[in-house]
């Protein structure tokens, strides 16, 4: 009898240790989605960054057309710098698009994640645990290329806009002079009909 109650209180000894274990393991999941939420937030916040920083883009495309076409008298040159600055907003696009592909991709894993922690049920051993690090780290890579997109993204955005302030003022110099030898023609014209008079 005595070895019976001794089996039952090893039996029970080895119960409390596994479920200390699988508490452990669902705290550490807990905290890891906890991290994970938070890490989409901050993306989710890059990306409105992101597309703010798109929206200027598309401003600065429509007016670098039509300036383009209201006052480009040099339009070879004018034409290239414009078709450069359009290619690298098309590259800034499709970069943006992969950065949202990862964040779609970020929500699935968080979502994979929220399942295997319900999926636990008390059952967890060391196959959760070992699902639960590939989760984290398959999301911890998605992250890092993601940070990585957006930050090429920004120096790209910031290599544009500094492009556009250059045609800009170009612009401006070449309308400014432009302006001045019509005004010249047209003080030589009148001055010429003065003289035919």
């Amino acid at each position: 009898m005595l070895d019976t109650e001794y089996d039952d209180a090893q039996k029970q000894s080895e119960q409390n240790t596994l479920l200390e274990e699988q508490y452990a393991i669902v705290e550490n999941l807990k905290q890891e989605l906890q991290f994970c939420k938070i890490e989409q937030h901050n993306i989710r916040t890059e990306l409105e960054i992101l597309r703010n920083e798109n929206q200027k883009i598309n401003d600065i495309k429509e007016s670098l057309n039509s300036i383009h076409l209201e006052e480009c008298g040099n339009k070879d040159a004018h034409k290239k710098e414009i078709q450069n600055l359009q290619e690298r907003i098309m590259l800034l696009e499709t970069e943006k698009a992969s950065a949202l592909q990862l964040w779609h991709i970020s929500l699935d894993t968080v979502s994979a994640l929220e399942d295997q922690l319900k999926g636990l049920d008390g059952k967890g051993t060391k196959f959760y645990q070992e699902q639960a690090n590939a989760i984290k780290e398959s999301y911890s890579e998605a992250i890092k290329m993601l940070e990585e997109k957006l930050a090429l993204a920004r120096n790209n955005f910031i290599k544009h806009q500094t492009l556009y302030e250059n045609s800009k003022e170009r612009i401006n110099s070449l309308t400014r002079e432009k302006d001045e030898v019509l005004e010249k023609y047209k003080n030589l014209q009148t001055s010429a009909q003065d003289k035919g008079r």
